[in-house]
């Protein structure tokens, strides 16, 4: 196992017991990505187009795609996230009801990522770059191309 690994391994150890064993907390999805996690934006096509989250390494997979027997690897680490966290954390459980223990939810979702970026922005001077969320424009449009293959 190489050092990487097993700091990867603790940040997200950290990160799940930082709230609930379903729920995590990251202030960027760059911090989740850097963590070792897969990101699925689970948000239906209209509000990923609306709304997309800003960085390309992110997979869409709609919640209901998930909930229908869509099969992720199960040695992976997911981190769910939908609008303001209740579809993710009720995905969260299903998944780990099919036997996906490393599925997590992203606490409060898209919204809080917004939040996080907005009092960044202006309590700490930090970039939009900076906080791995753009207000507005400039995102990257969250893609379908996920390491996993279709159906």
């Amino acid at each position: 196992t190489s050092m990487a690994a097993v700091n990867r391994s603790s940040t997200r150890c950290a990160a799940a017991r930082s709230t609930s064993a379903l729920e995590v907390d990251f202030e960027t999805l760059d911090s989740a990505l850097a963590a070792g996690f897969h990101v699925i934006d689970i948000r239906e096509t209209h509000e990923v187009d609306s709304t997309p989250l800003p960085h390309t390494r992110i997979s869409h997979i709609p919640m209901q795609e998930l909930l229908e027997g869509r099969n992720l690897p199960a040695e992976g680490h997911y981190l769910l996230v939908c609008a303001r966290g209740g579809r993710s954390l009720n995905t969260t459980r299903a998944l780990r009801e099919r036997g996906l223990q490393h599925a997590y939810s992203l606490r409060g979702g898209a919204e809080r990522l917004r939040r996080a970026a907005f009092v960044g922005l202006y309590e700490g001077g930090k970039s939009r770059e900076r906080t791995g969320f753009s207000m507005v424009g400039g995102a990257s449009r969250v893609g379908d191309s996920g390491s996993w293959s279709s159906h």
